[in-house]
């Protein structure tokens, strides 16, 4: 019966019953939480050949993080990109999730340029830009508190570090809430979302992840 209650539930209002029990609802996607799929089930594919467009083979930790879970977990001797490479096994998809800007094409020079990116933010930050990466398109598979401050940007066209923390402020604890405003801050001009001047950032008018949080938005309410 539990199970069945909140499936029935928002995205929100599953998050903020997680953190009052001191889950991080950051760490899955609220679609997988509600399927009860908090802990990482293999997929049984090979991340080899996607692996192919990092120029190194996964190790054993990438490949305990490149499962079909809704959980993404950067290991200690993996970079972001080894573990988004490893989560999405076809290349030519790889290439497509990296392409960040307008006119960006799909090949390894953008993916390169994208992975110099994402391997430079910190852990924390990095997993929220793999699962993003990953789910693009899919904005009810996209992480909480990322969907959330996506969702503020794109309706306000800005957002400041204070704004973010309001927002998240209004669900969840102080810590928690300026905790992720700052990583939002630095997660958004890192992968082409927003560009930052000082505390405020300006949502980017040539962001395909952006063009395509919409367009899958659009379609999930439709």
């Amino acid at each position: 019966m539990a199970k069945k209650n909140a499936q029935s539930k928002s995205d929100e209002q599953l998050a903020q019953e997680l953190t009052q029990h001191g889950v991080d609802p950051d760490v899955a996607t609220v679609a997988a939480i509600a399927a009860n799929a908090l802990t990482t089930a293999t997929t049984g594919e090979n991340p080899n050949d996607a692996a192919q467009a990092t120029g190194s083979k996964p190790t054993d930790r990438t490949r305990s993080a490149s499962t079909g879970g809704s959980r993404v977990r950067i290991e200690p001797g993996s970079t972001p990109s080894q573990v988004l490479a490893a989560h999405i096994t076809d290349r030519d998809a790889l290439y497509n999730a990296a392409v960040l800007s307008r006119g960006d094409e799909p090949n390894k020079r953008t993916f390169d340029a994208m992975a110099q990116r994402l391997d430079g933010l910190a852990k924390k930050v990095a997993e929220k830009g793999v699962n993003l990466l990953r789910y693009r398109s899919e904005p009810e598979k996209v992480q909480v508190y990322t969907s959330m401050g996506l969702n503020a940007l794109i309706e306000q066209g800005e957002a400041t570090s204070k704004s973010l923390t309001d927002l998240f402020g209004r669900k969840y604890k102080p810590g928690t809430a300026r905790a992720q405003s700052n990583q939002l801050m630095s997660l958004f001009p890192a992968l082409g979302i927003a560009e930052r001047s000082g505390s405020t950032l300006k949502l980017s008018k040539d962001s395909m992840i952006v063009r395509d949080f919409k367009r899958a938005s659009t379609k999930t309410s439709a």
